[in-house]
């Protein structure tokens, strides 16, 4: 049996973040995890840390940095999502997502958590560090992120974070776009070629 965080002998929850293309605990239905492959690697951790909740959270897994963010905020917090009025304007897609009951609705700078996130998923954690610090000022937004969101004691900060723990995180940028399109252009050259040689 696991303590609750907040007790004498309960620390704060450690949510796992997880990377570009990733997914639920319920997507593969228990057949392959996103964390451990065929072990469950959630559960296992809850096995040998009994005093903290290890959680999992689950966004966008082809979304921006910015939109993982904000949702993993509302994952965690509960709520509505809101991306932000001129994020959105600016990227084209609406203001509003999911409504979520929250993984740990208490959570403040009172009730931190430990964020873990693999690969995009420490990009992710970062960013929403960041956003607890200017609540998305620094990106634009005249309207602070959260406003939507009851926050109790000093408001938001980074306290809310006790840390990030990042695994195979891509800090200096990934080369994944420049071989993605290295590789579309030579599909598109071999097409273009297929064609004119077919219609020639």
């Amino acid at each position: 049996a696991t303590s609750p965080a907040g007790t004498s002998k309960g620390g704060c929850p450690i949510i796992l973040v997880h990377g570009f293309g990733g997914w639920s605990r319920d997507t593969m239905k228990g057949l392959f995890w996103y964390w451990g492959g065929m072990n469950d690697l959630a559960s296992d951790l809850q096995k040998n840390c009994p005093y903290n909740k290890i959680l999992t959270a689950s966004v966008g897994p082809f979304s921006s940095v910015w939109d993982r963010a904000v949702e993993l905020f509302y994952q965690i917090k509960g709520g509505t999502v809101d991306y932000g009025q001129e994020h959105s304007d600016r990227h084209g897609h609406s203001r509003y997502g999911r409504t979520y009951p929250g993984l740990y609705p208490e959570w403040d700078a009172e009730h931190p958590v430990h964020l873990v996130g693999h690969s995009m998923g420490g990009l992710t954690a970062r960013a929403l560090v960041q956003m607890l610090k200017d609540r998305g000022s620094s990106r634009g937004e005249k309207d602070p992120l959260f406003s939507n969101v009851e926050s109790s004691g000093a408001g938001f900060s980074t306290a809310w974070v006790k840390s990030v723990v990042t695994v195979s995180t891509p800090h200096d940028g990934s080369p994944m776009v420049d071989e993605l399109d290295q590789f579309t252009n030579h599909v598109m050259g071999l097409m273009e070629a297929g064609l004119c040689t077919l219609f020639s």
